[in-house]
């Protein structure tokens, strides 16, 4: 008769002599000479370390920022972080999909981030169509003659020509005010 979190390969045990614990990352929760002859595995986004466990209730979620799509995990360890330029603010997660990406018009370099919080904004004067951008270096500048004063533009719609008899030379500017006059005699 094997008690809650152990199995036995015998049919009808009728001893806990016959009966093996769980490993860790399993859970058998029948008892009895009926109970089961394999243990259940810790479900996908769940882990847990405990030997001869009673119950899914030892089956701890992965922390925020991280995943995993196996099941039967043992340790914490087994859960894998989400990538730089995504990020899980929920635990539990168990798919990669599960990790969002940071919008378009920010970035993260940061692996096991847990919320939007760390995508950073794409500087005023620059914008990304990017989703997921693991680095500043995805931020485009609108380029000469161009400025935008918003952080985290997803296109470069936010960036806005210089107005008539203005220019300007710079690839990165964040004000109208930064366009230049034209000289006397000279139109743009």
């Amino acid at each position: 008769m094997c008690a809650p979190g152990k199995f036995s390969t015998v049919s009808k045990a009728l001893t806990e002599g016959v009966c093996s614990s769980c490993a860790p990352g399993k859970f058998s929760i029948a008892s009895g000479p009926d109970a089961g002859v394999v243990c259940a595995l810790c479900p996908a986004g769940k882990y847990s370390a405990v030997t001869a466990a009673p119950n899914n209730s030892t089956c701890a979620k992965c922390l925020a920022g991280t995943y995993s799509e196996a099941v039967g995990l043992n340790h914490q360890d087994g859960c894998q972080p989400c990538v730089p330029g995504k990020y899980s603010s929920g635990p539990g997660a168990s798919r990669a999909q599960d990790c969002l990406s940071c919008p378009a018009g920010t970035y993260s370099g940061a692996s096991r981030a847990t919320s939007a919080d760390t995508c950073a904004p794409c500087p005023a004067g620059t914008f990304s169509v990017h989703l997921n951008a693991t680095s500043l270096g995805f931020c485009v500048s609108c380029g000469a003659g161009k400025y935008s004063a918003r952080e985290d533009a997803p296109n470069s719609a936010f960036c806005l020509l210089c107005a008539a008899g203005t220019y300007s030379e710079l690839a990165v500017i964040t004000r109208a005010q930064d366009c230049q006059l034209c000289g006397t005699g000279k139109y743009s």
